[in-house]
């Protein structure tokens, strides 16, 4: 989901404590198989107007929104429903020009990048 396509305000901050590595070394490699994935990020995000507590949300970054589908279906398959990583993972796959990609990249969340 495009969260520039939501009413929603986000507020993005480093994570307070460190993401378990197992988790990053799974997030890592799903993402490497990507070739549509530039970066991905996780954060951690207040939803302004339906939670006040942070969560880790997963921001990935994909070259153009005619790949979204498809990265939709991998991580999905991976983060959605049954998860073979344990806890539900929360993920939002955005553009290049997602008007809070600056603020994302600025809390050194980085999981992933390509040049």
């Amino acid at each position: 989901m495009d969260t520039l396509n939501t009413n929603t305000a986000l507020v993005v901050s480093p994570p307070g404590k460190p993401p378990d590595a197992a988790l990053l070394r799974k997030i890592s490699a799903l993402l490497s198989e990507l070739e549509e994935v530039k970066e991905a990020h996780l954060p951690e995000v207040i939803e302004i107007g339906s939670s006040t507590q942070s969560r880790l949300v997963l921001f990935v970054v994909v070259d153009s929104a005619d790949n979204f589908p498809k990265v939709e279906k991998a991580l999905a398959r991976q983060f959605g429903g049954r998860l073979r990583f344990g806890a539900k993972l929360e993920y939002r796959i955005i553009s290049p020009d997602f008007a809070m990609l600056q603020n994302i990249r600025d809390t050194k969340s980085i999981v992933g990048w390509r040049d």
